[in-house]
């Protein structure tokens, strides 16, 4: 149920402002028709092109096909050229004068005529479209015929030149490609000759070769580490016996240092010199070593046999232990000599070998470049021999099918140009602006945008109360109900609508609102009510009229004092007198009794305004309107108050305090939210409570919440049943 709801809204605001819809729209319709009347008619014309382009099957490709495929971009750049050549247009103006057409009826002129044509490629065939636009329907097609053939003279002169001009790039290129053919041919001859012993041709390094069979460059340098820390082991321990090493003519010798004990006694003492690998693995000094040991094993023997020191026995084991020593530390010399000369020969040898290698890298880069070179230019070679043979095959394909011989002629060779034919003169033209369906479209269109555009402006300016949401976000007071906009019968006399017997949704909605009234506080009875509005012609009046009707109604005696002292109504709405009342009790002239009038209202008693006074304010600000609202109380249920909108003048406020429920009523689609939020705020500001509010001339669904409102007034109206004629209607039932 929500779609019709909204569908109700949307028709609701058309509905509301279709003059402006009606009115955009005709603007709208009037434009496009003033537009297509004005627009000159324009008419096109075209016929069709058969380009011959010889060089479409030529042979020979590579580079070179772009050569001979030229011919086809080059007709692509005269088509360009056409709409800028203005003696061409000259020469089909002469063309057209000479068959006598009237150039000026057509407006064909040297400036204009070639921004009219257009040529354009019909896709898949070799066909071409040649068009061309005027006012003069009747001499475009043969204004079309006449430019197409000038174009098509034209042309082939061009292509004619065209052909000629690639013939001499064609052996331009030819030349070119033997020159560097030559060049790149004695550039591999002389490296060659430079480089022969290496014979480049075979592709083999001789220096990678050598590099192979050498030791790795990093076992070289392992081996030279360990000699290093050897020497320096065999230095040190030298030095700590006392033993300096002297190297001359590449040899190294070990020299006692300073005075002392003799060389062969300082290495064969020293333990250092004797841990010494190269000293520890000799097998010669271990044997001498092992003499040693047994000749002071000896002599101890000779000692512990009592024999004498001075004795032959001792003094000769003691002359081979002395001999026996010395022989060791000779023998220890003679190692360490030997050790420290390997490990110089085999350094000068490592130095030696990465020399060698050093060497060769040089020369194996340099036998690689020269590889490289010679690869290159054999690729190249390669290269401009293909380049050589194609530019020979273009250029002999160029002349077999641009020169034939002219048997049936001179005998002569003549050159064949592309040919364009008009295949399908132009014969009629038709018609292609304005285009009127389309401008009638677009019109349509544009109505309804421009039309729907200025509702949704004025929608969105529109700053009334136009649906219970309005009512909601921009009030939020406490909702009492709607009040339709009393139409039909009812419009005789809307002030009294709600007397209606029977069948009256504008007496429903009255009766709703009594309710809502009665239970609007809970603080205390609701009995002297104030009907106001924040501006005039909101339909207060109407209101309160009505309002008192539906209470007295309810078997109840309610009095209805017109409080507006400015623009009275209450009096013409309820068919009375007014020439007396408010007025005349307020300043003291006449009592409660003298200024009440009854009504054509069972239970309905009036106190109109009387005669308007020129200071209203003064007049309800005394204490007389306090008293009249005590005394009436005491003789009337329910009185309704009907005052002055509250921005025009401060005469609501002043009632107010006197009263038990300040109600406002707002017109819907009328009343501005501002204005209603700046009357809440004058009357809050001074301490006053607004205790509901009422929306008045509800005329159409205006949202979910007033379609709903709306319908159920509708049906509201069938579920009265209708008095039948001679009998009378069934009573109302009582609340």
């Amino acid at each position: 149920m929500e779609a019709p709801a909204q569908f109700g809204v949307y028709f609701a605001v058309l509905r509301k402002h279709l003059l402006l819809l009606g009115i955009s729209a005709a603007l709208v319709v009037a434009s496009g028709v003033f537009y297509v009347v004005r627009q000159q008619k324009i008419f096109s014309s075209s016929a069709t092109l058969v380009i011959d382009t010889p060089t479409r099957n030529l042979a020979g490709g590579g580079e070179y096909a772009g050569v001979l495929a030229a011919e086809e971009d080059e007709l692509q750049t005269q088509v360009l050229l056409l709409k800028q050549n203005r003696g061409l247009a000259a020469k089909a103006i002469e063309k057209l004068k000479s068959e006598g057409v009237d150039v000026a009826a057509g407006d064909y002129t040297e400036s204009s005529l070639p921004s009219r044509v257009k040529v354009e490629p019909i896709p898949g065939t070799r066909a071409w479209s040649f068009s061309l636009t005027g006012p003069d329907a009747g001499s475009l097609p043969k204004a079309v015929n006449a430019y197409a053939q000038v174009f098509s003279e034209w042309s082939e002169g061009k292509s004619a030149k065209r052909s000629e001009q690639q013939e001499e790039a064609l052996k331009g290129v030819v030349t070119d490609a033997q020159g560097k053919l030559t060049k790149l041919e004695n550039e591999l001859l002389q490296l060659d000759v430079t480089n022969g012993a290496l014979n480049l041709a075979s592709g083999r390094n001789p220096a990678t070769e050598e590099l192979q069979a050498l030791p790795k460059l990093a076992t070289l340098d392992d081996e030279r580490d360990a000699d290093e820390t050897a020497r320096a082991a065999i230095v040190a321990a030298l030095s700590q016996a006392g033993v300096d090493v002297r190297t001359a003519d590449g040899a190294n010798r070990l020299v006692a240092r300073g005075d002392g004990p003799p060389i062969e006694d300082r290495l064969f003492a020293d333990e250092r010199v004797a841990a010494l690998p190269q000293v520890a693995s000799n097998a010669p000094v271990g044997e001498q070593m092992r003499e040693y040991r047994a000749a002071i094993e000896r002599d101890r023997q000779l000692k512990e046999e009592t024999f004498r020191e001075d004795s032959p026995e001792r003094q000769a084991a003691q002359r081979a232990r002395s001999d026996a020593r010395a022989s060791c530390g000779r023998k220890i010399a003679n190692v360490l000599e030997s050790a420290l000369d390997s490990i110089d020969a085999r350094r000068r040898r490592g130095d030696k070998l990465k020399k060698r290698f050093d060497e060769l890298k040089t020369e194996e880069a340099r036998v690689i470049s020269l590889l490289i070179g010679w690869r290159d230019l054999e690729t190249r070679i390669k290269g401009a021999e293909r380049e050589l043979g194609s530019a020979s095959d273009a250029l002999r394909a160029f002349q077999n099918r641009f020169l034939k011989d002219a048997s049936a002629g001179t005998g002569e060779a003549s050159r064949a140009t592309r040919r364009i034919v008009l295949e399908t003169p132009a014969e009629s033209a038709v018609q292609i602006a304005p285009k009127v369906p389309l401008i009638i479209g677009l019109t349509a269109f544009a109505a309804i945008a421009v039309g729907l555009g200025l509702v949704l402006i004025f929608e969105y300016l529109d700053d009334t109360i136009k649906s219970k949401e309005d009512f909601d976000r921009y009030v939020g007071l406490p909702f009492l109900g709607f009040i339709p906009r009393i139409e039909g019968k009812d419009a005789e006399r809307p002030d009294i609508a709600a007397d209606a017997k029977t069948g009256s949704a504008i007496a429903e909605a009255f009766r709703a609102v009594r309710t809502s009234i009665l239970f609007s506080r809970s603080d205390k009875p609701v009995r002297t009510i104030l009907v106001t509005s924040a501006g005039p012609g909101e339909g207060k009046t109407t209101v309160a009229a009505n309002l008192a009707i539906t209470l007295a109604k309810h078997k109840s005696p309610v009095l209805l004092i017109d409080a507006d002292l400015r623009r009275p109504r209450v009096a013409k709405a309820l068919g009375i007198d007014n020439k007396i009342g408010l007025t005349n009790y307020l300043i003291g002239e006449m009592t409660l009794e003298e200024v009440l009038q009854t009504t054509s209202i069972e239970g309905l008693f009036a106190i109109t305004s009387g005669p308007i006074p020129p200071n209203p304010a003064e007049l309800l600000h005394g204490d007389r309107l306090a008293q009249l609202l005590a005394t009436g109380l005491e003789r009337f249920d329910r009185i309704v108050i009907d005052s002055p909108p509250v921005i025009a003048v401060s005469d609501a406020r002043v009632i107010a305090r006197c009263t038990d429920g300040l109600y406002l009523v707002i017109s819907m689609g009328k009343t501005s939210w501002r204005l209603i939020q700046r009357s809440l705020e004058s009357l809050t500001s001074i301490g006053f409570e607004v205790h509901g509010a009422i929306l008045n001339n509800l005329s159409a669904p205006t949202g979910r919440y007033g379609y709903y409102y709306y319908r159920d007034f509708n049906y509201g109206k069938s579920y009265y049943v209708q008095p039948t004629p001679g009998k009378a209607p069934a009573p109302a039932p009582e609340e």
